[in-house]
């Protein structure tokens, strides 16, 4: 078994234990038991301080009255990495001259998460209506911008800023 329990230490400070009691059988017969108590206190303080932070995280993000897109570029990522280490050295060139390539990372592109902002201009009901059809919202003028940000990654660029039009 293991459970908390929560005791007033001698200072008069209040811990968290988590207890876990190991029997010891002999014969099929418990004939006692090994008690393992381990102070948990800050380790549950940790939790809950980052439970409380991603919910203003989500709500900063949720109600933030402009478009926010939260993106996962890890494959396309990988893609580039590969072709730097077939000898890519110039992408700009490269994305230029293949549009396959770039055909292929917008097809592993991926949105994870909208906000309210996002839904309202786009006039969708659900967010998956933008995570999972994202290419119907995509103009020329928005894959020029895509084709940027598939150069920024390649060269590793820290910041990238960027304006789209999308349908």
């Amino acid at each position: 078994d293991e459970y908390d329990l929560e005791i007033l230490t001698h200072k008069g400070e209040k811990k968290l234990l988590n207890v876990r009691a190991i029997p010891n059988i002999e014969d099929n017969i418990i004939t006692g038991s090994i008690a393992i108590l381990r102070d948990v206190t800050e380790e549950r303080k940790s939790v809950e301080a980052l439970i409380v932070s991603e919910r203003n995280y989500r709500n900063l993000f949720e109600n933030n009255p402009t478009s926010l897109w939260e993106e996962d570029y890890y494959e396309i990522k990988k893609m580039l990495d590969k072709k730097r280490n077939e000898g890519v050295t110039d992408f700009r060139k490269f994305i230029a001259e293949h549009p396959e390539f770039v055909a292929e990372c917008n097809y592993i592109y991926r949105i994870t998460d909208v906000n309210k902002a996002t839904m309202d201009l786009l006039k969708v009901e659900t967010k998956e209506q933008i995570i999972h059809g994202h290419n119907k919202f995509f103009t020329n003028e928005s894959m020029a911008l895509f084709k940027q940000v598939l150069i920024a990654f390649a060269e590793n660029k820290k910041k990238f800023t960027g304006e789209a039009v999308l349908r």
